[in-house]
């Protein structure tokens, strides 16, 4: 795998992870956005997001030269090979809204021969920009469909499950394979682009069902958890299906594609009832468990304190978090917020945010345990002793049986002891 120049176009979490594990591989980066604030920051190596492992990457890659950051699209032209990694915006249906990626598309007034593609992008439109490119010197387009964890995002780049490949000629898989080095499945452009609507789709339609699911299980005395854990154990289904009971999805990652699929389906004359109810199960997710918590605490004039805000572990994405909903929610019926959340960058911080969990739990008649891991296990048996009445909606199961009011999506509540 001999050393390639790269233009990245697009420096925000998935350009910016592109950039980070091409540098890993060897490879010269010329890192394009023409946000001009953002250029400077990351030239003098402030990142606006938080993942693991990014920061010292990105800190490398300057100190050697290896990677150069400029607000000037002209410099794409002189790249071996260009990638498309703006970050796509949401439409308010949740949908993608490619106006933003299209204006930055527009000004570049030179293109190299091999242009990849990263950014959330409905069904067709690759093989569409691909003629709107060729006169400004684009002769083949792949698309690279992104799946990065937030908080995982650098491995997932090194070690993908499965590279799919969108390819309109043979050569831009080799480009790819020289590029990254790694197993790919290669094939037309529109089957990449739907294998990436249709895997969120799947993964959003199997978190709804899971929850449903749970709901069931609290009304007729089952163990929803142990039901997920008993079809996983089925040798026709995977043990790393997502069907724990618990909150909604969040984030706009598979709602994009969800929205998406279910567009272009009716585009084309094919309805989809089930990705529709899938989208109204989960707006009306965050609203059902907050239900759930008032069967056990009024929540009129009570404190609830929120364990964590943010999208997800080793993030401090704001898009669409969790905690935003539920704050939402909450004040909706009357009860004080407050917040825990050490991830959250001091600009996006809520206003009832707190620096510590001791403080924010003094006195509360209720929490939520937003995301998993944002307290040790030491601060939950400390927590434990400091707030032995409040109710505890516990979203991921972290503290069954430590409480004596807990409420456990799919299992019931206030378990305590009888767990």
């Amino acid at each position: 795998m001999s050393p390639r120049e790269v233009g990245v176009l697009g420096l925000w979490h998935l350009g910016l992870v592109t950039c980070a594990g091409l540098l890993e591989r060897g490879h010269r980066i010329v890192a394009a956005d023409p946000d001009h604030a953002l250029v400077s920051d990351l030239k003098a190596g402030r990142l606006p997001v938080a993942e693991p492992g990014l920061a010292e990457a990105w800190a490398r890659g300057l100190a050697d030269g290896k990677l150069t950051v400029t607000a000037s699209l002209e410099a794409l032209s002189a790249v071996e090979v260009a990638w498309l990694t703006v970050d796509t915006r949401l439409r308010p249906d949740g949908g993608p809204d490619i106006e933003d990626l299209d204006q930055t598309v527009n000004g570049v007034p030179g293109w190299p021969r091999v242009l990849l593609v990263s950014s959330q992008v409905p069904v067709g439109y690759c093989g569409a920009l691909l003629a709107r490119l060729r006169p400004r010197g684009c002769s083949d387009i792949g698309y690279v469909p992104e799946n990065l964890r937030l908080g995982h995002a650098l491995a997932d780049f090194a070690t993908p499950d499965l590279l799919t490949v969108g390819c309109s000629a043979p050569k831009v898989a080799e480009t790819v394979e020289g590029l990254i080095g790694a197993p790919m499945h290669a094939c037309k452009l529109e089957t990449a682009e739907l294998t990436k609507h249709a895997v969120n789709s799947l993964l959003a339609t199997l978190i709804t069902f899971g929850n449903g699911l749970g709901d069931v299980a609290e009304e007729v005395g089952a163990d929803g958890r142990e039901v997920a854990d008993l079809l996983r154990r089925d040798r026709r289904f995977s043990p790393n299906l997502p069907l724990l009971p618990g909150p909604a999805f969040f984030g706009g990652t598979l709602a994009r594609d969800l929205v998406a699929l279910r567009d272009v389906a009716g585009e084309h004359g094919v309805h989809l009832p089930l990705l529709d109810s899938v989208v109204l199960s989960n707006v009306q997710r965050t609203g059902a468990l907050v239900d759930r918590l008032s069967r056990s605490v009024p929540l009129e004039g009570a404190t609830v304190v929120l364990l964590g805000y943010v999208y997800k572990d080793g993030t401090d994405a704001m898009r669409d978090a969790p905690g935003a909903q539920f704050e939402h929610e909450l004040t909706e019926r009357g009860a004080t917020v407050r917040v825990f959340e050490p991830a959250v960058a001091p600009g996006n911080r809520p206003q009832a945010w707190y620096g510590t969990w001791q403080a924010a739990a003094s006195g509360a008649d209720a929490m939520i345990m937003v995301r998993p891991r944002v307290l040790t296990e030491t601060e939950i048996t400390e927590l434990v002793l400091a707030c032995p009445d409040a109710i505890l909606l516990d979203l991921w199961a972290e503290m069954r049986g430590d409480l004596s009011h807990v409420i456990v999506p799919g299992v019931g509540a206030e378990l305590g002891s009888q767990i």
